[in-house]
């Protein structure tokens, strides 16, 4: 993890990862306004999290191996089969909105396809 995130508490790094995954609606000023005023973050922590953006929005990551709490993090995309509890998705083009709450979803196991 990043080491200017490591005073945040589990239910924050939580919001700010869902936040990061599924808020396509807010700007970056919006979401940098929110981190530090309802989260508390400080404008460095808040610098950070915005920066991670870009890399939230084009891909899907497992669940604690995001960029927010690893170095070496494990993403698909584009070209990927997930099987979520017993449904199929092939993502063939890199629409992230194959998946509806990409962060509550659980991923039991990834495929490369034939597209």
């Amino acid at each position: 993890m990043n080491l200017i995130f490591n005073n945040l508490t589990q239910q924050i790094l939580e919001n700010i990862e869902d936040q990061l995954a599924n808020n396509e609606v807010s700007t970056n000023e919006e979401l940098w306004d929110f981190f530090v005023e309802e989260l508390e973050m400080t404008a460095e922590q808040a610098d950070g999290t915005v920066a991670l953006r870009p890399k939230y929005l084009g891909q899907i990551f497992l669940t604690g191996h995001s960029p927010l709490f690893q170095n070496e993090t494990v993403s698909f995309g584009a070209g990927s089969q997930i099987d979520l509890e017993g449904i199929t998705i092939r993502l063939c083009v890199n629409d992230r909105k194959a998946l509806p709450k990409r962060k509550k979803s659980i991923i039991s196991h990834i495929r490369t396809p034939v597209c």
